[in-house]
């Protein structure tokens, strides 16, 4: 069977409208495979039975699987952002008071470089942090 280019428009709405939004384009090459070489005549027919061939609910498990794994990765380097930034700041305030108590030089720099750091760098991330965590508990 001979796939058109108002077939493969079609079958790429149809993914979407049925929630494959990432791995669109690789399944639909896949999908075009099975329907060149299958036996049916008529496109639908051969497109339905590709698609059972896939399990189209298990595509959209991992669909979902694939936007949790997504999310899940970006929370975690939004923390390990967090964590540094709250580090370094702490750091500097620290050794900004012990150059100011010991009256090295450096002691302004390194006093205003963590407030800043603390202030503008690990709140924001902390609060939004505590947002996000409590509009999920809700």
């Amino acid at each position: 069977m001979i796939i058109s280019k108002k077939n493969i428009d079609w079958m790429q709405r149809d993914l979407k409208d049925r929630g494959i939004i990432r791995m669109n384009e690789s399944l639909l090459d896949h999908l075009c495979c099975l329907i060149e070489n299958s036996d049916q005549d008529e496109f639908t027919e051969a497109y339905a039975q590709a698609l059972e061939a896939f399990g189209i609910d298990e595509l959209l498990k991992t669909e979902i699987e694939i936007d949790h794994f997504i999310l899940t990765r970006k929370k975690i380097t939004m923390k390990k952002t967090m964590y540094l930034l709250g580090f370094l700041a702490f750091f500097m305030a620290i050794a900004g008071s012990l150059c100011k108590v010991m009256h090295w030089p450096a002691a302004n720099v390194l006093l205003v470089t963590g407030g800043l750091l603390m202030n503008f760098g690990f709140l924001p991330l902390y609060f939004l942090e505590k947002y996000r965590a409590a509009k999920a508990d809700a």
